[in-house]
């Protein structure tokens, strides 16, 4: 569905047999890529993940949403340590989108509280969730 290079990292999004998935390398010192992770969200139609960058040095948080042709969420509302970001999705298709979160200094990043909503086209709730 998409490949995407940041630094030496690279993300591959797929689905696979219509589940969210992705699968990371790593570029190694000969400028070969190798298998590093590979994660699957099984029977869902919409996921999120984080991948964990090698080298990203930044104060970006990268998240990664992969939905298929089932996928009937409309927009997700996401709030980070009571930070909220938007999101608006095409439903029933296969979509990769990126949100990058900016990491503030009351950020500890072993301690980050993810909160989501979730909303049909019609703006109706469908369900929330915490990780």
């Amino acid at each position: 569905m998409e490949i995407k290079d940041i630094h030496n990292d690279r993300i591959v999004s797929f689905l696979l047999h219509d589940s969210p998935a992705f699968i990371q390398f790593y570029k190694n010192p000969a400028g070969n890529y190798e298998w590093n992770y590979v994660e699957k969200k099984e029977g869902e139609s919409f996921a999120e993940f984080i991948p964990n960058l090698r080298d990203e040095k930044s104060d970006v948080l990268r998240m990664l949403i992969v939905s298929n042709q089932f996928n009937e969420i409309a927009q997700m509302e996401l709030s980070v340590n009571k930070r909220i970001f938007k999101e608006e999705f095409d439903v029933n298709q296969s979509n990769v989108s990126w949100i990058n979160i900016a990491k503030t200094n009351d950020d500890d990043e072993d301690s980050l509280r993810f909160d989501f909503k979730y909303f049909d086209v019609d703006g109706n709730p469908i369900q929330e969730g915490f990780e």
